[in-house]
């Protein structure tokens, strides 16, 4: 599979990148500026032919929102006749512009997301939040964050080193925080006498 080219975003400068590269850090070899890539599936497929769409004949249905275009598909969310170019597939179904939009604002369109979540913060948050009660729930919060870091380290948009070092940080905070504890309690629990004989 070909690799992709892309341009500086500074000088312009042609740049190229593996086939198989998903999140791309860089450096721009004419102007020396650090470059942050993020390539998608669809910028490696072969561009396929242009939509080409018909003058609908006479006894033909005609699109709704093209009158004069043979219509090819009926909209499965509202029975719309549409022609190629307003027919948009979603989830092995087929929609006009109309009802994907609605659809996309209800949510019911779960594999186009339009955000991603930063679960590296979430852990983070997570860690800090015992901070505020002397490390008292820690031994409830260290095992969430190590959950979430453990099954989000794929995540999309936890690819970024920036996130996966947030992630890891989050880790050794939260075993600090429990050898902290256990060092209090120790302290706090053990009789006097047990602890001069462990010479502590």
């Amino acid at each position: 599979m070909a690799g992709a080219s892309l341009y500086c975003t500074r000088c312009l400068s042609l740049l190229s990148f593996p086939a198989d590269a998903h999140y791309q850090e860089a450096v721009c070899p004419s102007c020396a500026a650090n470059l942050e890539f993020w390539l998608l599936p669809a910028l490696f497929r072969p561009q396929t032919a242009e939509i080409r769409t018909r003058p609908a004949a006479p006894g033909e249905a005609g699109c709704f929102n093209h009158p004069g275009r043979q219509a090819t598909i009926e909209c499965e969310g509202c029975g719309r006749f549409l022609c190629a170019l307003c027919d948009m597939e979603a989830r092995g179904r087929h929609l006009c512009p109309l009802c994907f939009d609605k659809k996309r604002v209800e949510g019911n369109l779960s594999q186009l997301p339009d955000r991603i979540t930063r679960y590296d913060r979430i852990a983070l948050a997570v860690t800090l939040l015992p901070m505020l009660f002397c490390c008292g729930p820690s031994l409830v919060t260290v095992p969430v964050a190590l959950f979430i870091v453990i099954k989000y380290w794929t995540a999309p948009g936890s690819e970024r080193p920036s996130v996966r070092r947030t992630m890891v940080f989050s880790l050794v905070l939260g075993v600090m925080q429990i050898l902290f504890l256990v060092l209090w309690m120790y302290v706090v629990f053990t009789p006097p006498n047990y602890r001069n004989t462990m010479g502590v």
